[in-house]
């Protein structure tokens, strides 16, 4: 893997690699040093939206059922602040 190029680029490198070039996902996950899931990943990716479909996304979840109610959370930190040794 080239390691002047952003990772967006070498994505689209290796994107080009299997459409505009002939290689198989084999190869082109073989030359940059990744799975071939993940190769068939950046082709979706490029497939459904493009350039820009390739850039790096944010793995922060939707949701987090287990989160404390934020009125909880500002009461233990109320709490915490009034009472520091506790």
């Amino acid at each position: 893997m080239l390691m002047d190029l952003s990772k967006m680029e070498q994505r689209y490198d290796a994107v080009l690699g299997v459409i505009r070039d002939g290689f198989t996902v084999t190869e082109v996950a073989r030359k940059f040093g990744v799975s071939r899931q993940s190769v068939h990943v950046w082709l979706a990716r490029y497939e459904e939206g493009g350039l820009e479909a390739l850039f790096d996304r944010s793995h922060r979840p939707v949701s987090s059922p287990a989160q404390i109610d934020p009125r909880v959370e500002s009461r233990v930190l109320e709490l915490r602040r009034h009472h520091p040794s506790c």
